[in-house]
């Protein structure tokens, strides 16, 4: 107790100014670890809720590796690509 009382004094408050310091701050811990615990929940929650299905892959490695064998005279900045993607780009006049 001597040195609680010591401690009070070089803080300038009293032992029961102390314990409320203390009790004050065990609860503001609690309350931020139960806040940490809902957003968890919440985030989890989220997950299971927002979850999407892709259907069926319509690709193969093969179309993702796949490379124009022409390289002499690039049309535009996306080359080399697959033809998929080519197309794609020309339909959206991404590409030339």
């Amino acid at each position: 107790m001597k040195k609680v009382r010591k401690i009070a004094v070089d803080r300038d408050t009293t032992m029961t100014g102390l314990i409320r310091s203390y009790l004050e701050n065990l609860a503001g811990e609690e309350s931020s670890a139960q806040r940490k615990k809902r957003e968890l929940e919440a985030l989890e929650r989220s997950f299971k809720t927002l979850q999407v299905r892709l259907g069926k892959r319509t690709w193969t490695r093969a179309d993702l590796h796949e490379r124009i064998l022409n390289f002499s005279t690039p049309t535009c900045w996306c080359m080399p690509m697959t033809t998929r993607f080519r197309q794609n780009s020309r339909r959206l006049g991404i590409c030339s």
